[in-house]
């Protein structure tokens, strides 16, 4: 089910900046404003599923996340689009925190299509 989008986005987005690197968050930071913006004025929210297990990898000092699933985008009630999609994400180990106690950070996301 569907929470009411802006609170549910600010309140989502709140949380993911505590995992973000300086990096991608100075990087993204401009961007997400304007989408909660449009969040708000347009009553959009999105739904995300997962189609299989997430794949990890190593690489030096990263891990590498692959997840796939199907993307929902809606206005409202009325639907909008379905489509797959594949995150790529690169975090790295930091020190845990009380606002982050994995002591992992999100240092890249890449979105792309799936198939």
């Amino acid at each position: 089910a569907r929470s009411e989008p802006p609170r549910a986005a600010v309140n989502a987005y709140a949380r993911a900046r505590k995992f973000m690197s300086p990096v991608l968050l100075s990087k993204i930071h401009i961007s997400l404003e304007k989408d909660m913006e449009e969040v708000k004025k347009n009553n959009i929210s999105s739904l995300f599923f997962l189609s299989q297990d997430p794949v990890v990898e190593t690489d030096k000092n990263f891990f590498l996340v692959t997840v796939r699933g199907q993307k929902g985008v809606y206005v409202g009630k009325e639907e909008i689009k379905i489509q797959q999609v594949i995150y790529h994400l690169r975090l790295r180990p930091v020190n845990p925190t009380d606002g982050n106690p994995y002591g992992m950070a999100v240092d890249r996301i890449d979105q792309e299509e799936g198939t």
